[in-house]
C-alpha cells in the first residue's frame, strides 16, 4: 500500500508498506539502483517520455503493451 502523508508546493511525502514495499525492494535489487531517488527519477522520466500513455516490454521473448489499470486512471480520460 502506499499512502500519501503529506503533499506541498514544494515536496510530496509517501509511504510505502507491505507488497509495494516489497515490489519497490525488488527492483531496487534487480536494476541495481544506487539508491531511491534514482529508481524514482528514472520511472518517471520514462513515463514522461512515453507517446500514447503506452509502455512496450519485452516478456518471454514477445513485446507486450503496458498501459495504467483502468481503476487507476481518472473518469473521463
Amino acid at each position: 500500500m502506499i499512502i500519501k502523508k503529506d503533499n506541498t508546493k514544494d515536496k510530496m511525502l509517501l509511504e510505502f508498506s507491505n507488497g509495494d514495499k516489497e515490489k519497490f525492494n525488488e527492483v531496487m535489487k534487480k536494476y541495481e539502483f544506487k539508491d531511491e531517488q534514482a529508481l524514482i527519477r528514472f520511472v518517471l522520466s520514462v513515463l514522461l517520455v512515453t507517446e500514447d500513455n503506452e509502455i512496450q516490454i519485452k516478456q518471454d521473448g514477445d513485446y507486450t503493451p503496458v498501459i495504467p489499470a483502468e481503476h487507476s486512471i481518472k473518469k473521463g480520460k
